[in-house]
């Protein structure tokens, strides 16, 4: 791997991007070559949110900050005359406390939580001394056992740390656990060879509910099968007395229309949502918003935003077909005082059908630039009048504006 970095004088660590990549740029005048070996003495010490991005092989020196830190604070409080619950609580509060998030994302080796255990013990009996040799009348795992069994509460760091890192799986479980109805809309199994799918219980077949065959009613015991087992000996292709015997004929045809297979191929996941089968965020979350909706798909605001307009111009379109532009029939409801007739002709209260089409004003500006007289229709909502733009009508243009019509017809289509 080299890494080029381009510096006018000195190379700073701490203003510099550091990422991942094979190759990592950083613009300036002249150009210095970095080899594997001077990368990994870059790499040393780089913290992101206090914790190691780069893990050797000794964890005890990676994390080795922890201690030092734990120690720094346990000898500021040794100049405090502090009572046996006061350190308790600075036990608890803080020192046990300090290294939480290191902990609940790194696993630390044995031997380094058994010194921090070490410094928080020798703080516990002996805070005015320097020496690591202090008397213990108690066993620390005795002090960390809960108050009704005879112990302080205090918490051993490899406990704590195991426990943290389960708390870590937990989250990662149980959000894998709540994402299982969504991947179950899209996930299924590409056949291979057939052999690690079973046939009843993993979906396998894209052109059925939920990807799973149902049994023929006439079938008294449903054998547990793989999918190989529904091929041929040379798993060139399927055993059609097989399925015959266990699936009806819909079932058949669609375990038919199954892309044809390698024989050397293996059974993988793909996301059945994209053409190339590989899951996208995207697709994932158009999905979502299908189901969860239940919103069908509406023709002109799908139009709206595939149309060659200027953006303004189709935010105006989209205000105007959802119903949320501020016209004073519809603020009414809030300012009863306020003033509803139209600004231009001061004959009809201001609407959006009436401000964009039953207006004299917008007559004649239909007229005068398209050739669409408006009287021919009468839009019900916003919908419909967006609808003569998106999608227009021949029935709505005179044959004056025959040729602007259709050039506006085949910049939409």
């Amino acid at each position: 791997m080299v890494v080029s970095v381009r510096t006018s004088s000195t190379l700073s660590l701490d203003a510099s991007t550091w990422g991942a990549g094979r190759v990592i740029g950083v613009r300036t005048s002249s150009t210095l070559s970095l080899d594997a070996s001077t990368w990994l003495d870059y790499s040393k010490g780089v913290r992101y949110l206090g914790v190691p991005l780069f893990l050797s092989r000794n964890k005890s020196k990676d994390f080795a900050f922890v201690k030092e830190k734990l120690e720094a604070r346990t000898n500021g409080w040794k100049s405090k005359s502090l009572s046996w619950m006061g350190r308790a609580t600075l036990i608890k509060s803080v020192a046990q406390a300090s290294p939480v998030y290191t902990m609940s994302t790194c696993k630390l080796s044995k031997k380094l939580c058994n010194e921090l255990d070490g410094v928080v013990r020798r703080f516990w009996w002996s805070p005015k001394k320097l020496s690591n040799k202090c008397y213990t009348p108690m066993a620390w795992k005795d002090l960390c056992l809960p108050f009704e069994q005879g112990g302080l509460g205090f918490r051993s760091y490899e406990s704590f740390n195991e426990t943290m890192i389960a708390k870590l799986a937990w989250w990662v479980l149980s959000g894998i656990e709540g994402a299982k109805s969504l991947l179950a809309r899209g996930a299924c199994k590409l056949v291979g060879s057939g052999d690690s799918i079973l046939v009843w219980n993993e979906p396998w077949i894209p052109r059925l509910p939920d990807f799973k065959p149902v049994p023929k009613a006439s079938l008294d015991i449903i054998p547990c099968l793989t999918v190989a087992q529904l091929m041929n000996e040379a798993k060139s292709q399927w055993n059609q007395n097989m399925l015959s015997s266990l699936f009806d004929q819909d079932t058949i045809l669609a375990i038919q229309n199954i892309p044809r297979w390698r024989v050397n191929q293996q059974d993988r996941w793909i996301w059945l949502k994209t053409y190339t089968g590989e899951f996208s965020v995207k697709s994932a979350f158009r999905e979502a918003c299908q189901v969860d909706q239940g919103i069908e798909v509406n023709a002109v605001m799908k139009k709206i935003w595939q149309t060659q307009l200027h953006q303004r111009l189709k935010m105006l379109l989209w205000r105007i077909a959802a119903g949320v532009l501020p016209t004073s029939d519809s603020l009414i409801r809030f300012l009863p005082n306020l003033e509803i007739s139209c600004p231009f002709c001061n004959v009809c209260g201001e609407s959006v059908i009436h401000l964009f089409w039953e207006c004299s004003l917008a007559r004649a500006i239909w007229f005068g630039l398209s050739g669409i007289c408006t009287d021919h229709f009468q839009p019900a909502c916003g919908v419909d009048l967006v609808e003569v733009i998106v999608f227009p009508c021949v029935d709505l243009v005179d044959a004056f504006g025959c040729g602007f019509f259709y050039s506006q017809r085949g910049l939409n289509s």
